[in-house]
């Protein structure tokens, strides 16, 4: 199989799909080939070594690349040579190479990685571009949400018209990488005491991710008891300059320490002693996942695509938005911790979120839908 894989932002989430994925998907179809087109950005290098061990040819378009830019590299591509598939990831992928699809006749696959919100559609505006993403759907053989809630808020917008063509396959992780992984000494780094209460926030520093409430509950949480809670950030973003500069103005600086990237992910997650993803809205997130197989307390929200993750699961929720019921919570959980029962969850975790499934689903989606 020849796989043109479409991308316009390979970071956070969508850049682990394709690490946790791909390669499932490759043992599973023998001889599968890749082109991937995706701009050059700094995260890249990493994916080139996700991907390091699959026939994979990177055509790299400008970081900043106009719309007509990024889709005339995925024109000349079909133009070069003939795909049995292409498959997109994105609203804004899909949209780029929707209609060259269907001229050229190459079979479409669009894995969604976000959710519509009606902010997007106000206004005469806002009706014109929802007419045109349902036009644009209706180009595309399969629509392939990750996970429930994705699904349900794709047709409350669109209409259950298109429900044939929509297919869920729920994002997975690669458990082994989180099972094995050994705590690090997180509070002797930072030089912090035993008893410190310690907060991880692992996450892209953006709107969607809710930072600015676990900032305020921080801020409730150290005026009643000084010192007691510090925050242990790993995560990047176009607004970390900014969120930095509000923690300094709130007083706060000494309450959060901005960690450096690291790759083990999981002896992170089991260093410190709660984490907390405040998010406004989600698809269908790998973090949760990842947290709960370390078997490390997790307090999320009830927004979308969160609460999917976390269901049935000895995470606490609480209410998106709400950094009061946050501190709360927080609160709660460095009195009488989880950790127990997180840690006894981890293998129902652990087989509940396997990409091994995903991967499996994905790649019999992609024989069935390339014929």
């Amino acid at each position: 199989m020849k796989l043109l894989t479409v991308v316009r932002w390979p970071v956070g989430g969508i850049r682990t799909y394709l690490k946790y994925t791909y390669p499932l998907v490759a043992k599973e179809i023998p001889g599968l080939e890749i082109v991937l087109v995706v701009p050059a950005v700094e995260e890249i290098a990493a994916l080139r070594e996700d991907l390091a061990g699959l026939s994979v040819r990177f055509v790299l378009v400008s970081e900043r690349c106009s719309f007509r830019e990024f889709a005339e590299a995925t024109r000349r591509e079909l133009r070069a040579q003939r795909f049995d598939l292409v498959h997109s990831h994105g609203f804004t992928a899909a949209a780029t190479v929707a209609m060259l699809t269907r001229l050229r006749r190459v079979p479409h696959i669009t894995t969604l990685h976000d959710i519509l919100q009606r902010s997007q559609f106000r206004g005469a505006k806002g009706w014109l571009k929802l007419a045109g993403l349902r036009a644009l759907l209706s180009t595309i053989d399969v629509i392939q949400p990750v996970g429930n809630d994705a699904r349900d808020n794709l047709l409350e917008f669109v209409g259950r018209g298109i429900g044939r063509r929509v297919e869920v396959i729920r994002n997975g992780i690669a458990p082994g990488n989180f099972l094995g992984s050994r705590a690090q000494d997180l509070k002797g780094q930072l030089g912090l005491g035993a008893d410190t209460f310690l907060i991880g926030f692992f996450g892209r520093f953006m709107a969607q991710k809710g930072f600015k409430y676990l900032v305020e509950a921080v801020r409730t949480l150290e005026s009643a008891q000084p010192g007691k809670y510090k925050v242990a950030t790993f995560g990047a973003g176009a607004f970390i300059r900014e969120e930095m500069a509000a923690i300094e103005r709130l007083g706060l600086a000494h309450c959060f320490h901005f960690m450096p990237f690291s790759p083990d992910v999981g002896s992170l997650l089991k260093s410190v002693d709660v984490v907390a993803i405040p998010s406004l809205w989600e698809a269908m997130p790998l973090l949760p996942m990842e947290a709960l197989v370390c078997g490390a307390p997790v307090i999320g929200t009830d927004c979308i695509g969160l609460k999917e993750a976390l269901l049935d699961s000895p995470a606490r929720v609480v209410a998106a938005a709400d950094s009061q019921q946050l501190a709360a919570a927080l609160r709660l959980e460095q009195q009488a911790s989880t950790r127990a029962a997180a840690g006894a969850f981890a293998a129902e975790a652990a087989e509940r979120f396997s990409v091994t499934v995903t991967a499996s689903r994905l790649a019999d989606l992609m024989r069935r839908t390339a014929g």
